[in-house]
């Protein structure tokens, strides 16, 4: 069953060209996610790093699809060269401050990356499609816009590494109560956009939303759609048991890696 108290949802369809293209029409920030928004602008705006090429804001809440007390609040930083450990630590130190502030935001998520590294990556799609920029120069004139396929693979392509090293993980008792949630989240997450990934081709659509991966997924795996809702399940209400995760990557997430591969998709 897809969760009830996710409502809204932004799926981007293939154009006229067969490519994807941000719908701009579809940008809005929620009333609560504005202050929040404002408070991390001011923060980079004092902070005046030089380093720093751009910050793009990403995700559900750039839609106005924003759960409380479920979504995150997600940024790309763009940078010209690495940040420093210094200049990393003073930034992450105050998301935590914001986040104690904002308490119904599950998270202040941020992705580091060099301007060279981003361009070439992947996670550029992200960039292209679900994100506005918020500081500094906007960079998405210079990344393509992607095709229905491999181009939208992000997930997937880093699936077979991630799993292999979170069971590695396991094995070696890395995880407790206390992280084992958030790492049973996160690996969700990507099994679940994995599937979307899979049929995104067929389907001619590319999102992030968790439960519209899971509807468009089993429209064409309708076998798998058990497999799927557990882990679509662990992604909204995760465990400590890293026994029903490791099912999940027996069942659902070595599968993808497999389906990818025989589609050629990775």
């Amino acid at each position: 069953m897809v969760d009830p108290k996710i409502t809204k949802s932004i799926c981007i369809y293939k154009s006229k060209d067969g490519k994807f293209h941000m719908p701009t029409s579809k940008v809005y920030i929620q009333k609560d996610y504005k202050f929040p928004i404002n408070n991390v602008l001011d923060f980079f705006q004092r902070l005046n790093n030089k380093n720093i090429h751009s910050i793009y804001l990403r995700g559900s809440i750039v839609f106005g699809s924003g759960i409380k007390n479920i979504s995150d609040l997600d940024f790309f930083i763009i940078t010209l060269r690495p940040l420093a450990d210094f200049d990393r630590q003073l930034i992450n130190n105050h998301m935590k401050k914001l986040n104690k502030k904002y308490p119904f935001i599950t998270k202040f998520d941020i992705g580091y990356f060099t301007l060279n590294q981003i361009l070439s990556m992947k996670e550029n799609v992200l960039i292209k499609l679900t994100s506005v920029c918020i500081y500094g120069k906007d960079l998405k004139y210079r990344i393509k816009s992607p095709r229905p396929g491999r181009d939208i693979t992000i997930s997937l392509s880093l699936l077979e590494n991630e799993i292999k090293k979170t069971k590695k993980e396991i094995k070696i008792g890395l995880y407790n109560k206390t992280n084992t949630p958030s790492m049973c989240i996160w690996i969700m997450k990507r099994i679940i956009r994995s599937g979307l990934e899979i049929v995104s081709k067929r389907e001619g659509c590319f999102t992030r939303d968790l439960n519209e991966c899971f509807k468009k997924f089993i429209k064409y795996y309708p076998d798998k759609k058990d497999d799927m809702q557990k882990a679509l399940s662990l992604a909204i209400k995760p465990t400590t048991k890293t026994k029903l995760i490791k099912e999940v990557f027996y069942n659902m997430g070595d599968w993808l890696i497999s389906e990818g591969k025989k589609l050629k998709l990775i």
